[in-house]
């Protein structure tokens, strides 16, 4: 279980580029872009939700608003069914026609 109440300050390093005038974050592999909580954070919560937990207990758990974890549950999901309806045309594409051994039911 990720421990979500003590918690390691992590340097964060911003750079300014002087001809396009942006600043520049450089964020460690494990933090998502423009989040504050690790990946681990965001996996469990949706693992826990597939187990039935309930988004008010895993919020009072690592200390969270429960309508932030919604949030990270619509995105998670609705992500998860994009990519699962892809894998799926995919496959079927890769398979073409072929015929299923599928046995006769009749008596």
């Amino acid at each position: 279980m990720v421990d979500h109440v003590h918690s390691v300050r992590i340097l964060m390093v911003n750079a300014y580029c002087e001809s396009c005038h942006e600043t520049i974050s450089y964020w460690p592999e494990f933090v998502l872009p423009y989040q504050r909580e690790p990946h681990e954070t965001h996996e469990q919560v949706a693992v826990e939700r597939l187990q039935g937990y309930s988004v008010r207990g895993s919020a009072a758990q690592i200390g969270y608003d429960p309508r932030t974890l919604s949030r990270w549950l619509r995105r998670i999901f609705d992500q998860a069914r994009i990519l699962l309806d892809r894998a799926v045309s995919r496959i079927l594409s890769l398979i073409g026609t072929m015929e299923l051994p599928i046995p006769s039911i009749t008596p």
